[in-house]
């Protein structure tokens, strides 16, 4: 009967594994293609509406030669207003949780690049552990905000590269209601 229990168990979370690297883990294979150094991320917080919005710039080194530039950003949670490929408005697609951009020009293997991305969104996180995202919760009756991003849920509340093993610096600037007080990890540069 143990043995049995065992299998089950194992089984269990091979389907858990299984889930997590299929159902959020899977990239389209060009996000491959680039190497990103910096992001600089600015967000805003609502709590009335448990929504976000912001902004991203993000530098990267193209591998390869990119006609399309992919980025990991949720379909149910983001919505893309606008997308700059090193200072020009360009177009780009979301859908199956990917942001395909059609940069101005191709860029060449070795090249550096920039993507600016402006967006908004709605949190539909709410703390499972499965999961991740934007929580907006109350606890005692003061408001809170917090964020789970790891292994692949960076792409639920901003646009990004949410490959864990490609790593990049990141300055963040957030912005909360009063009385709230933004923390994040890092050095805090100013208020």
């Amino acid at each position: 009967m143990r043995y049995i229990a065992d299998i089950a168990a194992f089984t269990i979370l091979i389907l858990v594994v299984a889930f997590c690297s299929t159902a959020y883990g899977k990239n389209d294979q060009r996000i491959y293609e680039y190497d990103v150094q910096f992001y600089e991320l600015s967000i805003r917080f609502d709590v009335e509406r448990k929504s976000f919005s912001g902004s991203v710039l993000m530098t990267a080194d193209a591998l390869d030669r990119l006609d399309t530039i992919v980025l990991s950003a949720s379909s149910s949670t983001l919505t893309i207003d606008s997308v700059f490929f090193n200072g020009r408005r360009v177009k780009f697609t979301h859908e199956f949780d990917h942001l395909n951009i059609i940069p101005t020009s191709k860029v060449t293997a070795k090249r550096s690049f920039e993507i600016w991305v402006f967006y908004y969104g709605v949190s539909k996180f709410h703390g499972e552990y499965e999961s991740g995202g934007v929580l907006f919760d109350k606890v005692r009756g003061i408001d809170h905000i917090a964020t789970s991003s790891q292994p692949y849920f960076a792409r639920t509340w901003w646009p990004c590269k949410d490959v864990p093993d490609d790593k990049a610096t990141l300055n963040i600037n957030i912005t909360v209601p009063n009385p709230m007080t933004a923390v994040s990890n890092g050095i805090l540069k100013n208020i």
